[in-house]
């Protein structure tokens, strides 16, 4: 790989995540570090800097972060980390650091994506000129919305995950009283998400265990995480459907995440696609939007490669 011109981090709730960019376009070898175990963003960048053998950090910096960035600044809403453009760009020497969403991050890649890196989930008629929408349940929810332009990509980071939750069935409707009594406002981000399917599979009377778990119990066939997911999926469909339509995403909707990239036989299996046209008179609508699944190891890194290439 030729000499390192940027660093690209990808900061979520449980992960932060790391490779160094040439001047070729492409990034090294990623390396992931759980957040939990650095005190501040900037002793992690620096750990990953010892474990790559970095001599000089880059100048340059593109950072994706879990919370609403302003300003860049972001209180991570999943994590105790705060982090400030200004004083990483200060702490680690560098000349500029761009900080945006994660999701953010993600929606500007999309046009970079190979079809190797997609699943699709179910076929439509693209508007090429259309918006596109892009949604993800890891830690927590993301949303953001990609526009096209002719000065270039336009994303729109968006606290989509923290709407309201709205149900379908009479069971949905009881899960949601329970979770309301717990957390009062019950987002979308409170089931599609790792607690969320944490707290769906207790609703449903399962043992109190972590996604992961949650997960490799469905995938054996387990009846509690079976119907779990079920929930989840049918939720998704609902979520996504409804974010689609608020940003009018007739380019496409793709979803990410640290969840769904390895269930796409699952998800393309379940009542996703069934809840995402029920939709009464905008059924037809959104028949017409196309859903691909992103299964890019690193899809964040695609957008801020593109920043840092394009010096946006």
């Amino acid at each position: 790989m030729a000499a390192p011109v940027g660093l690209i981090a990808d900061i979520g709730g449980t992960n932060a995540r790391f490779a160094v960019l040439g001047a070729d376009g492409g990034y090294g070898d990623p390396v992931t570090l759980p957040c939990k175990e650095y005190e501040t963003p900037g002793k992690a960048v620096r750990a990953y800097a010892e474990r790559a053998g970095l001599a000089v950090m880059p100048d340059l910096a593109a950072v994706s972060v879990a919370g609403p960035v302003r300003a860049g600044r972001v209180n991570m809403t999943n994590h105790i980390w705060r982090l400030d453009a200004d004083e990483l760009m200060q702490e680690l020497g560098m000349t500029s650091v761009r900080m945006v969403n994660d999701f953010e991050a993600i929606a500007l890649g999309i046009p970079d994506l190979d079809h190797d890196d997609l699943t699709p989930i179910r076929d439509g008629e693209p508007d090429a000129a259309g918006p596109v929408a892009v949604m993800g349940p890891g830690t927590g929810l993301g949303a953001s919305v990609l526009i096209p332009s002719a000065a270039g990509r336009i994303a729109l980071a968006t606290e989509g995950g923290h709407a309201t939750l709205a149900t379908r069935t009479e069971q949905e409707q009881e899960i949601v009283q329970v979770l309301a009594k717990r957390f009062g406002h019950v987002s979308w981000e409170r089931v599609l998400s790792g607690p969320g399917l944490e707290a769906l599979h207790q609703s449903l009377g399962g043992e109190s265990v972590d996604a992961g778990e949650v997960t490799r119990r469905m995938q054996s066939g387990d009846g509690t995480a079976l119907d779990t997911y079920a929930l989840f999926f049918a939720f998704l469909g609902t979520a996504a459907s409804d974010f689609a339509l608020t940003c009018g995403a007739t380019g496409g909707l793709y979803l990410a995440g640290g969840i769904l990239p390895r269930l796409g036989q699952e998800l393309a299996a379940s009542g996703f696609k069934e809840r995402f046209v029920d939709k009464g008179r905008f059924g037809d609508y959104l028949s017409r939007v196309p859903v691909q699944l992103i299964t890019h190891p690193y899809p964040a890194f695609v957008g801020l490669s593109y920043l840092i290439n394009n010096r946006q």
